[in-house]
């Protein structure tokens, strides 16, 4: 009942998904080059072996790659298919591939579009990396005799919450994947209570992958720019985590140094008297900036902006006055 439920969802939903999808992404060359993908329709391919791998999220991106790369010395005889759900996906996948790997895109969870996907690259395996529930896709990949397994799997207490709120869907796809390979125990148990058949800890696959020797050298820079200095590194906050930490150390704000990893430009750069920060709440989708700066009335304003066509075109996505506690970290950002 509750999969046929779902599966008159998406059918009704399906052509408002697809209206969103466009008109989120009109203008932007190339984005939908591939839209028959979301439908199974697909170019040819070689006739060799393929071992899937599918990103639930653009942040599982490295850990694909790096897994893809690991299955291609260990597989050399077998062609490796990488997927993933979103415009923004696909394009990490192709980043973190080096280019070396041909990003598809996996379909709509409805038994039409996932049998000719199924039909058309007959996987000897399928890896998931990144938690997504598709009911549809892992019933027909247990009739098309598919093994899955879950990889690097991070499942929080509100996320398994929220599986559980929807068992009748959660529980029999989480339980038709072989294996569940979990970041951490807490993961694992929570994938055994939602009805994973075997849940095992195997870390998490980012650390295996090799360092990149620029962003290491870039690393050292900025630590050696940073060096006597009190610095503060907001990294992997989540919405809401930036202002309550700015609020708690507001009153000794001026002693420190805030950092954003990939800063365009710095104040020093730009000559201006503005505070560039990355946005860390959309760095999934794409790279955005928030700048901070006095306008031509002496107001304290706060842009948030992207990039596009090669840093030649500036997108705007919002402009307002700064809050209170914007005014007060922008001022003792830059008192003498």
């Amino acid at each position: 009942m509750a999969l046929g439920s779902y599966k008159l969802l998406l059918r009704l939903g399906l052509p408002f998904v697809a209206l969103w999808q466009w008109w989120r992404h009109r203008g932007e060359i190339g984005r939908h080059a591939n839209w028959k993908e979301l439908f199974g329709r697909y170019p040819e391919r070689s006739l060799r072996s393929i071992v899937w791998l599918h990103s639930a999220s653009t942040v599982d991106a490295p850990a694909v790659a790096s897994l893809a790369h690991a299955l291609q010395k260990e597989f050399p005889e077998h062609d490796v298919l990488v997927t993933s759900s979103t415009p923004e996906g696909r394009e990490a996948l192709h980043r973190a591939c080096g280019g070396k790997l041909r990003p598809a895109y996996l379909p709509y969870d409805l038994p039409g579009t996932v049998e000719r996907f199924l039909a058309h690259f007959g996987p000897r395996l399928g890896i998931m990396v990144g938690i997504e529930v598709r009911p549809v896709l892992m019933s027909a990949c247990r009739l098309h005799g598919v093994p899955m397994v879950l990889a690097n799997a991070r499942l929080s207490r509100d996320l398994a919450r929220s599986h559980a709120r929807f068992g009748t869907l959660s529980r029999p796809a989480i339980g038709l994947f072989e294996t569940c390979c979990a970041q951490d125990r807490a993961s694992a148990r929570r994938l055994q209570q939602l009805g994973a058949r075997q849940a095992l800890v195997s870390g998490n696959i980012n650390f295996d992958a090799p360092s990149n020797p620029s962003k290491v050298e870039e690393g050292r820079a900025l630590m050696a720019a940073l060096r006597g200095r009190n610095t503060l590194l907001l990294a992997g906050t989540c919405e809401g985590e930036e202002e309550m930490l700015l609020d708690a150390l507001a009153e000794d704000m001026h002693t420190w140094q805030v950092v954003a990893y990939g800063c365009k430009n710095t104040p020093a750069e730009s000559g201006w008297r503005t505070l560039l920060v990355d946005d860390p709440d959309h760095l999934e989708s794409e790279e955005r900036f928030i700048l901070r700066g006095l306008s031509a009335a002496m107001r304290v304003l706060v842009v948030v902006h992207c990039y596009r066509v090669e840093d030649e075109v500036i997108r705007i996505i919002s402009a307002r006055r700064a809050t209170r506690q914007e005014r007060a970290f922008y001022v003792r950002r830059w008192q003498p």
